[in-house]
């Protein structure tokens, strides 16, 4: 991460000791966030999450660092003001901050692998994840904006925020249909010598879709073909796969989809690929 991608916090933490006043300075570096116009009062949920987490106990580094964790979970959602500006939502319930928090965890793991930048289809990717009982797009969470390649990375354009993801939040309603444990999904680059690596060298199962198979009315119906794959598949291989692919069509580019029940389940499946890379 370059010094412009990063925003650094310098914390002078004395203490006493036998020979006097003693000073150690730490720091604590972040990935720079952008957003469009003015957001009030960040610096006072900071202080005020570190000054509680003081209360609670904790040393002055120890209390930095929980109060960076809340600050990251409730960074989320901004209430609009009636003039200009506005300020974080603190009122994320506990579900939605853990699907947030699932996200961040497969993000943080893309994003720090560069050859996973050849796995970014021209429309761009997108991680999203589903409320355990999610019925509408609202009740999914997705990265605004989809992850894009800045330096040769996979950097993300926004924030994680729900009702923001359209693809990948209509597979994941799609699968609960069939399997409510399917909470995540994500769109590849679809490549041959991938797929081929994976059935031949992995455990994970894989299941290809045509679109040339799709029923008329599936065809001309808009956003139904989500629907209809995962329903083709079910029918076809009696599960939900682990990667659903298809070679695109005209003006359909061609993509390969992951899908998991949790973080965990989702990184175990990429690691899977990466090593075949």
């Amino acid at each position: 991460m370059s010094t412009r991608e990063k925003v650094v916090d310098l914390a002078l933490m004395a203490r006493t000791t036998e020979k006097g006043l003693e000073k150690i300075y730490r720091t604590f570096e972040k990935r720079k966030l952008y957003f469009e116009g003015n957001i009030h009062g960040t610096g006072c949920v900071f202080s005020s999450a570190i000054t509680a987490f003081l209360c609670l106990g904790n040393n002055i580094e120890t209390a930095i660092h929980l109060a960076e964790n809340f600050f990251d979970e409730k960074f989320q959602n901004f209430i609009e003001l009636p003039q200009n500006g506005k300020i974080i939502d603190l009122t994320l319930s506990k579900d939605k901050i853990l699907v947030i928090n699932q996200i961040k965890e497969i993000y943080s793991y893309i994003s720090s692998i560069k050859d996973f930048s050849m796995l970014i289809p021209e429309v761009r990717l997108n991680i999203s994840g589903a409320l355990p009982n999610a019925k509408t797009i609202a009740e999914i969470a997705g990265i605004e904006g989809r992850i894009t390649i800045i330096n040769g990375y996979p950097q993300a354009a926004g924030q994680i925020k729900f009702g923001v993801s359209d693809h990948t939040a209509r597979l994941i309603l799609a699968a609960k249909e069939h399997d409510e444990s399917i909470n995540f999904a994500m769109n590849l680059k679809y490549e041959e010598k991938i797929i081929k690596l994976v059935q031949e060298k992995s455990n994970l199962f894989t299941y290809e879709f045509t679109r040339e198979s799709q029923p008329e009315q599936v065809k001309v119906r808009e956003k139904s073909t989500m629907q209809w794959l995962i329903k083709e598949s079910i029918e076809t291989t009696g599960k939900i796969p682990d990667i659903i692919w298809d070679k695109g069509a005209i003006g359909k580019e061609p993509i390969m989809r992951i899908f998991a029940k949790n973080a965990s389940d989702m990184i175990s499946k990429l690691e899977k690929i990466i090593k075949l890379m």
